[in-house]
């Protein structure tokens, strides 16, 4: 039995990942197309599963709520995997599995997005006031204290912290850290296609991340 958590910014891809599993949920193996059975395997999602969270304040769902469906849908025993539909407000969802669910083991996908594609993405898709005063610097920023937060859990959860705080980690021990707690960083290896609505996931190998977070450190010089 497995908890995957999907992690990721704001408008990088959780939702709309999620709702393509929403729409497999109920479907027997031979009617899923080749695009959901492969979504499933990639997140290590098994056949019967069910999605717990978001938490949301607007919606009335509070952490206590995500925290009753995960243990009804233990008792029940009707899945072999839960999807956390991550929030920052349900990092506390970790330290619950691994107390609550010694039996479960947890895998961790943290959604990456190249800055400016994630920007656009939000500026497009999510139109307001929330979004207007993103930039891409801030969205490198953001998704490297997304990425310390996300392990300094981990290693808490494990009795592994040495760091009093997830800042202090160091970005160069990140990639091979993650590795060691199941969790990666996942990226869209082709973006969405709407004449065949395909989406492909790669791993980011360690180099890569370490480049991508050391790139959040750099401070863009003002006009």
């Amino acid at each position: 039995m497995k908890m995957v958590h999907i992690c990721g910014l704001s408008a990088v891809g959780k939702n709309y990942l999620i709702k393509r599993f929403v729409g497999v949920k109920d479907k027997a193996d031979p009617s899923r197309s080749k695009h959901e059975q492969y979504l499933l395997n990639r997140f290590e999602i098994g056949n019967r599963f069910d999605i717990v969270g978001p938490e949301s304040p607007k919606r009335g769902i509070t952490i206590e709520d995500v925290k009753e469906k995960v243990d009804k849908c233990v008792e029940e025993n009707q899945c072999d995997t839960l999807i956390h539909h991550w929030q920052s407000s349900s990092m506390c969802l970790f330290d619950y599995a691994k107390n609550n669910l010694p039996e479960y083991e947890q895998k961790t996908f943290i959604i990456w997005l190249d800055p400016l594609k994630h920007l656009t993405n939000a500026v497009i898709y999510r139109p307001g006031d929330t979004y207007k005063h993103w930039s891409v610097y801030h969205l490198k920023t953001k998704f490297l204290k997304l990425t310390r937060d996300v392990l300094f859990t981990l290693k808490s959860v494990h009795g592994e912290t040495e760091e009093s705080t997830s800042k202090a980690i160091d970005i160069d021990i990140i990639p091979e850290q993650l590795n060691r707690f199941n969790a990666e960083v996942v990226t869209l290896a082709a973006s969405r296609n709407y004449q065949t609505d395909l989406q492909l996931y790669t791993t980011v190998d360690p180099e890569s991340l370490r480049m991508i977070l050391n790139d959040a450190v750099y401070v863009p010089k003002k006009k």
